[in-house]
């Protein structure tokens, strides 16, 4: 998933691999988010204000869209609205009470119905008019980077922006257990402090934490020990199937997130191997890998000679009556 472009573009982040934490001290949350799904080549500042602004023009376009749909439902329900009030018009006149009343009952839940779609279409115009303002601020922001790498003559920038563009257009691509699993770690991250801000400065805290909590470095205290191991573990979607939780603690030191401690339990009681006992004699404990104790096969090795001493014996004895 990471070309050659890709691992040149770590040169310029020296400082992320001081004390064993790559990304902490160099990335933000959202910044981490964008290259666990688009590769190494995100980080850059101009890739970033293009994935803001792609990601902008992908929300304003399906808001755009189901804006235009509770603009026709509502249509509709306008205009069944005044064919019902037509209709109780004319019963009325024509004097015909069951009939008008109805198309009254008829009329309430109309009502009631256009009510409900007339604030959802009122919503879904105020999110399109804030989108359009975000776009506006998205767009000056990638015109400013742009300008700067035009300047410099910045060429890094520039491959990186068609890596990451053709990231970006390829929908068949698939992330890598390691990258899937980063990014539910960060969105739990996000959660967890979300319900952390809302139990402290109130509801209105999770609208700013939503705005501007993943412009914070990972590095920062507000990510740190938020979460168990134990916990991430239990919440992953495709979790390992290790007990202890490794392949999350060190997904969180590569991010440089210090988890909190986990619950201890109750210890464990010490392995203790079951003994096995001879199945020839049953007394005597058997040794590692051994199918008889050794007195059994002392036993074993003695009896063949006593077995050709017996049988000669008998052969004899039977001879003996022959004879007589």
């Amino acid at each position: 998933m990471v070309d050659a472009g890709e691992h040149r573009s770590d040169e310029a982040h020296p400082q992320e691999k001081v004390n064993g934490m790559k990304y902490a001290k160099a990335n933000s949350l959202r910044t981490q988010q964008a290259v666990a799904q688009f590769g190494k080549s995100a980080r850059h500042p101009l890739c970033l204000a293009a994935l803001g602004l792609w990601r902008t023009d992908a929300e304003l376009s399906a808001h755009t869209k189901e804006a235009v749909l509770f603009e026709e439902v509502l249509n509709s329900a306008k205009q069944l609205k005044e064919e019902a009030q037509a209709a109780i018009k004319q019963f009325n006149e024509q004097r015909k009470e069951k009939e008008a009343n109805l198309w009254a009952a008829q009329l309430r839940k109309i009502d009631k119905h256009l009510l409900e779609v007339q604030k959802c279409y009122q919503a879904k115009v105020g999110i399109c008019s804030f989108d359009q303002e975000s776009r506006r601020w998205a767009v000056a922001q990638f015109e400013k980077e742009l300008d700067i790498v035009i300047r410099t003559g910045d060429v890094k920038a520039r491959r990186a922006l068609q890596r990451v563009r053709k990231r970006w257009n390829d929908k068949k691509a698939f992330l890598g257990d390691s990258d899937r699993r980063t990014l539910e770690i960060l969105k739990m991250l996000r959660e967890k402090a979300s319900d952390e801000a809302a139990a402290k400065d109130g509801v209105n805290a999770i609208y700013s934490e939503a705005a501007f909590g993943g412009n914070r470095a990972l590095s920062d205290k507000a990510w740190q020990e938020l979460l168990t191991a134990r916990e991430i573990q239990s919440r992953l979607v495709d979790a390992p199937g290790d007990k202890d939780a490794k392949e999350v603690r060190r997904l969180a030191r590569k991010l440089g997130i210090p988890l909190a401690g986990d619950q201890r339990g109750r210890k464990r009681k010490p392995y203790l191997p079951v003994k096995r006992i001879c199945p020839e004699c049953g007394k005597h404990e058997l040794e590692p890998k051994k199918r008889l104790c050794r007195f059994c096969v002392i036993r074993a090795k003695e009896v063949p000679s006593y077995a050709v001493q017996e049988s000669t014996f008998k052969s004899a004895q039977s001879g003996d009556e022959d004879e007589y």
